[in-house]
């Protein structure tokens, strides 16, 4: 009686072994470096934290300030070991008189962003954020008016902490991370 045939060859045996050792790297040391790479991006400091935000808005972008908003949202998504890192220092005005200013809001929109951040993706909100209320309803950028009709359409797409700091947006706003931020 002849012996029964496998369909795997040596080869698909020795192919799955490879990759069943390290996917992609195709040695048994890749875990290793892909370990230790997640422990010094952990232990390194943010490129971009809360607190460096204030500046960046003050220098413009010509864009209401959503650049700067945008890179520390696109950022948080990037390294979620970072996280904590991020948003531990609360951000301080960028200069004494800029609560007079157009500058007055920009502490109010971070914490909004960081708040509803922190409730989506279950990271403890930092006690700063809840210092900072609008007194009126505004936008996340200066050219959002609540009670347009884009307004209206982004209150209702908006995460719960908006309506804590009276900033509003919506739900892509700290969704989509493709937009084109800072260069580095």
């Amino acid at each position: 009686m002849p012996a029964a045939t496998s369909s795997v060859s040596a080869a698909d045996v020795r192919l799955a072994a490879v990759a069943d050792a390290a996917p992609g790297s195709g040695s048994a040391r890749g875990w290793e470096d892909q370990a230790q790479s997640d422990e010094r991006s952990a232990a390194a400091p943010p490129a971009l934290c809360a607190s460096h935000l204030p500046a960046h808005l003050a220098a413009g972008d010509r864009r209401g300030g959503v650049v700067a908003l945008r890179e520390l949202v696109k950022r948080w998504a990037c390294f979620p070991q970072q996280r904590p890192m991020m948003i531990v220092e609360a951000p301080r005005r960028h200069r004494w008189y800029d609560r007079f200013t157009s500058r007055r809001h920009d502490l109010v929109r971070i914490s909004a962003v960081v708040h509803a951040l922190c409730d989506r993706d279950g990271v403890a909100v930092p006690g700063w954020v809840y210092k900072h209320r609008s007194r009126r309803p505004i936008g996340v950028v200066a050219s959002l008016d609540p009670a347009s009709q884009w307004g209206r359409v982004a209150l209702a797409d908006a995460p719960t902490a908006c309506a804590y700091h009276d900033v509003w947006f919506d739900q892509a706003m700290i969704e989509n991370i493709t937009v084109h931020g800072f260069r580095d």
